[in-house]
């Protein structure tokens, strides 16, 4: 595989951690562990529920009530960090208001290629529509979100053409990457090792566009390219006949703009609850006592 050489102007775009003091990274590293471990000590969860045999990939998923919406969150991380762990931040309130949340893990890169990991992302989608309901999860009510590399495999997931007709109720992304052509410029080649062909097969804004609403968020203070990759998106999306809408996110970063949707009362998290409650009836939880 031939790949293509490194682009400094864009590369210097792409390294968010920079844009960030060091404390301000690890505090918010730390307070997606905290959140999603409060959630697993006071919430009923269902753990380690293998979805792909091929790879062994499994996933937590946190019920709210039966028939109820499910938020898939998918983590971020350039495909190479993070896990199902520390993405579950914003299960405890989602729980409370009747939104089960499901978080997953994939293979990460170099280890395995971006095909590979989004193969592995649609076999959650497609288990979690023939499986959720056993978990109480209205298989027509799936809502799929993530951050970063999460909202690209977030879109990956909602463009895929199901065999059995199915389909998901709603693509969230935040702050995600669309676009992979300039991604494989930038130092991110390294462990994706995409080439020409790749990068336009594995981006969301190259391949049929999701048949299902887009609501795309993403955070005033990020990079400009995170703004025009969320942008330029939602630009494809409406051409094509696509519900979709826009939000900046008011004081936030790219690290801590997704950790709103732990908090009820932040725009983002009551953005997220009014649309996925929008139609469904007032809940009941499965939170447990403190």
């Amino acid at each position: 595989m031939t790949q293509l050489p490194p682009d400094p102007a864009t590369e210097a775009q792409y390294r968010i951690s920079e844009s960030l003091r060091p404390e301000e990274l690890q505090s918010g590293l730390e307070r997606y562990a905290q959140l999603s471990e409060e959630a697993r000590r006071h919430c009923l969860v269902y753990e380690d529920l293998v979805f792909d045999a091929r790879s062994g990939c499994s996933l937590d998923l946190f019920p709210a009530r039966e028939g109820a919406p499910l938020l898939l969150f998918i983590h971020g991380g350039y495909w190479r960090m993070f896990s199902r762990r520390e993405s579950a931040f914003m299960a405890r309130p989602f729980v409370e208001r009747g939104i089960a949340v499901a978080t997953l893990d994939y293979q990460l890169a170099p280890a395995v290629t971006l095909d590979e990991i989004v193969r592995q992302v649609r076999a959650a989608g497609d288990w979690l529509m023939r499986g959720g309901p056993r978990y109480g999860v209205a298989a027509d009510a799936i809502w799929v979100s993530g951050s970063s590399a999460g909202g690209h495999l977030a879109a990956m997931v909602c463009a895929t053409d199901w065999p059995s007709g199915g389909r998901f109720r709603g693509l969230m992304p935040i702050s995600g990457l669309f676009d992979l052509r300039p991604i494989s410029h930038t130092f991110i080649n390294e462990w994706l090792r995409l080439d020409d062909r790749a990068a336009e097969r594995l981006s969301p804004l190259l391949i049929p566009p999701p048949e299902c609403p887009v609501h795309i968020f993403w955070g005033e203070l990020e990079p400009d390219v995170f703004k025009r990759q969320s942008i330029n998106y939602a630009d494809y999306l409406r051409d094509r006949g696509v519900s979709v809408s826009m939000t900046e996110i008011a004081g936030r970063n790219h690290f801590d703009v997704a950790l709103e949707l732990s908090d009820p009362a932040s725009s983002l998290a009551r953005r997220f609850l009014d649309i996925m409650l929008a139609d469904d009836a007032p809940p009941t939880s499965s939170v447990r006592g403190s």
